[in-house]
């Protein structure tokens, strides 16, 4: 399987070989999995800013304890939380799925011989 790698940073390469091989109905995974891709990273820096936002908010109610603060609309927001982190994980799982798929179906490059 081709790494993603590749196809983010040189899917020109992808293409060409896909060509080679006269499989030019495949040409059109390479942008599939590359918008999948976008989509996905977009997701997980999403989940990513969650969890700092919920470690962030944790820190908050633990200091506003210690002085006898009002912590309810602190808790409420992190109560929140998990369940967002949950819905986008769901979101990444489904777009891992499709990635993986359009993947599998994407040649190998050929080796080029001496």
């Amino acid at each position: 399987m081709i790494d993603i790698k590749l196809l983010r940073e040189k899917p020109e390469i992808v293409r060409e070989n896909i060509k080679k091989k006269g499989q030019n109905e495949k040409l059109e995974l390479v942008d599939k999995v590359i918008k999948l891709d976008s989509d996905w990273r977009k997701i997980k820096t999403e989940s990513d800013m969650l969890r700092a936002e919920r470690n962030s908010i944790s820190k908050k109610i633990s200091e506003a304890k210690k002085i006898g603060g009002d912590v309810k609309l602190l808790m409420k927001k992190a109560q929140s939380i998990p369940d967002e982190i949950a819905e986008l994980e769901t979101k990444m799982a489904i777009l891992e799925g499709e990635i993986e798929s359009a993947m599998a179906q994407i040649p190998n490059i050929m080796w080029k011989g001496d």
